[in-house]
């Protein structure tokens, strides 16, 4: 018998079921060092792409800023430009720029003290049919089902009183309860409202009545703020006056006459900075709705200037040096100073005019105004005995000095129409609601300003202007 030869062949040895290699654990889990390194690298990952989202946000959140500020400036502009383009020839034309006015913040954060400008523009404009009542209780609303029945259409007149300018522009707020007053709390200037207000004139009697059941006053009441009745003229419950003494020539006639009394013309500022739609439950009651309904509001607009220009040259001399050319033959505008250096070669007296902007009568002092052009501008209080001056620093319905406030007052017929503007300059700050725009700089925090930058700080909102021409 054959011997049987067996291959030797090296066998491993099977682990037992359920056992595991140490190599296979070796090669398949992760070291100390390593997790730490794939986790440190993960967190890298996410910071980075989370400062992206966050610049992302960022990034989109102001480009929505700036388009809703942009908006807001362009749609002030349109109807500012909309408005004096229906102005009444021969009319009555009035540019008001109170105290400036000091506040702490311009979003609701304490600092440092700002000075903000609150100007007013006030003038009889003229459109057939071209005004219509929004008081009128036959206006159909969207917050009244009764006036949903088809009573009919809003009255509709021709002439109008204009008015530009903030809603309680010293920054308070008004109780939401009729007759308890303004509130004492002052508001953030990004919490300004701008507004804009009709008053209807020559309406004949008994043509509507009013929401609030009351109807148009037979005249324009020209002297200080009144709330009686209830909502009234000045608490925007009603937008007409009957006008009985002759229409839109007879209120100019009336200012004629009451000026400097004349203060409800400019003082149409009781405008609710806080709004509402909930239906009143009487003519006395909701506040917050008869003044949303009495004014047409632009939120978040604050520091409105106005200034003027008749075409006048800043320096028309030619000293600086002789040349055969006005020293600074750039437009010269008027106002109230502000807060930027003297121009080049201005040599004028201590209260000289700052920068581009000088009241007028300091200007034809400066430069050797005729004897009709000074007759018609001066520095205090207008004559009592005729009403063709024009200009009016300073206030005697106050104790500040004679830089605390600015009027000019252009009329006609037969009165000083024929120098009136050429044209309008607005200057303002717009803000978004989320405090995304801001930047640094320079300000002159001394209220009134002394043209001096004191610091520079964070302003927030941007600035904008344009110019109009007057008709």
């Amino acid at each position: 018998m054959r011997p049987v030869i067996r291959p030797i062949i090296a066998l491993r040895r099977r682990p037992r079921r359920g056992s595991t290699s140490p190599r296979r654990c070796a090669a398949r889990a992760f070291t100390l060092l390593e997790a730490l390194v794939a986790t440190v690298l993960l967190i890298s990952v996410m910071a980075a792409v989370s400062q992206v989202f966050t610049l992302s946000s960022l990034a989109s959140g102001r480009t929505v800023a700036h388009a809703t500020v942009l908006e807001a400036a362009a749609t002030f502009e349109q109807a500012v430009r909309r408005r004096i383009a229906t102005l009444q020839p021969d009319g009555l034309l009035i540019l008001d720029c109170p105290q400036v006015l000091g506040l702490r913040g311009e979003t609701g954060y304490a600092d440092a003290l700002l000075g903000f400008r609150h100007d007013r523009l006030v003038f009889v404009a003229s459109r057939p049919n071209g005004f219509e009542s929004v008081t009128d209780r036959n206006l159909p609303s969207a917050n009244n089902a009764a006036n949903n029945t088809g009573a009919g259409r809003a009255y509709v007149g021709s002439d109008a009183v204009v008015f530009f300018g903030p809603g309680f522009p010293d920054g308070r707020i008004i109780a939401p309860q009729i007759g308890a007053g303004p509130v004492d709390a002052a508001v953030p200037a990004k919490d300004w409202m701008l507004c804009q207000r009709l008053v209807l004139l020559g309406v004949p009697a008994g043509a509507f009545t009013s929401f609030t059941g009351e109807q148009p006053p037979a005249v324009y009441p020209l002297g200080q703020l009144a709330n009686s009745p209830a909502q009234g003229l000045y608490a925007c419950g009603i937008d007409a006056v009957q006008q009985t003494s002759g229409g839109p020539n007879g209120l100019i006639d009336d200012t004629l006459t009451f000026w400097p009394d004349a203060r409800g013309l400019w003082d149409l500022n009781l405008a609710p900075v806080q709004v509402n739609a909930v239906l009143p439950s009487a003519p006395d009651d909701n506040y917050a709705y008869y003044g949303r309904a009495g004014f047409n509001h632009l939120p978040h607009i604050a520091d409105l200037r106005i200034e003027w220009t008749d075409g006048s040259m800043a320096d028309p001399r030619d000293v600086n040096p002789p040349d055969g050319q006005p020293d600074d033959p750039s437009m010269q505008w008027f106002g109230p100073p502000r807060d930027t250096a003297e121009p080049p070669g201005w040599t004028g007296p201590a209260v000289a005019p700052r920068g581009d902007v000088c009241p007028k009568w300091q200007w034809l002092a400066e430069f050797g105004g005729s004897a009709g052009e000074m007759a018609a501008f001066l520095t205090t209080q207008p004559d009592t005995s005729n009403y063709v001056r024009i200009e009016t620093v300073g206030d005697s319905n106050t104790a500040a000095g004679p830089q605390a406030s600015y009027r000019m007052m252009w009329s006609g017929p037969g009165g000083t129409w024929g120098l009136r503007p050429r044209a309008l300059r607005f200057s303002f700050r717009v803000y978004d609601e989320h405090d995304r725009i801001s930047n640094m700089e320079n300000v002159d925090t001394d209220v009134p300003a002394d043209g001096s930058p004191d610091v520079t700080l964070k302003r927030y909102g941007l600035e904008f202007s344009f110019v109009v021409a007057v008709p």
